[in-house]
């Protein structure tokens, strides 16, 4: 490949220049780039890269599902004991989680917000919801 051509900007460009510019340009357009390695052209110039390997499942090439995702229990005052193994499950799996909470002092009662999460089989998100309602999560008694 040839180097670019470098200009002094307080001098015309000579021709032999010019076509050393273009035929650089050109090379530069032919550029192609071999496995592990991606190439992206845009309005800032060229890039080359490394490409991200992709996870290899059993059995060949990973393919992620989204169908009838796992949802794991959230029972009000107990400790859940189910739990979501990707390896395990093969399925996607759906989350809440708490992400606020208040005390309401109008109805004496300790309130959390949550969203839920959705992720495919191999356990990347697929999305989250936004925050719903305040749930009750207890009254409080009031002391003198």
């Amino acid at each position: 490949m040839k180097k670019l051509p470098t200009f002094n900007p307080l001098q015309p460009i000579k021709a032999d220049q010019l076509n050393d510019l273009v035929a650089a340009i050109r090379e530069l357009q032919n550029i192609d780039v071999g496995p592990g390695l991606s190439l992206r052209r845009n309005a800032s110039g060229i890039s080359i890269a490394l490409k991200k390997p992709q996870s290899e499942a059993k059995g060949g090439a990973e393919s992620c599902s989204t169908d009838t995702p796992k949802t794991l229990t959230c029972t009000p005052g107990d400790l859940d004991t189910d739990s979501w193994d990707r390896d395990v499950d093969g399925t996607g799996v759906v989350v809440r989680y708490i992400t606020k909470f208040r005390y309401d002092k109008a109805t004496h009662k300790l309130q959390v917000a949550y969203r839920t999460e959705t992720k495919d089989s191999c356990g990347r998100t697929i999305s989250i919801s936004a925050e719903p309602a305040w749930v009750d999560v207890t009254t409080a008694e009031l002391c003198d």
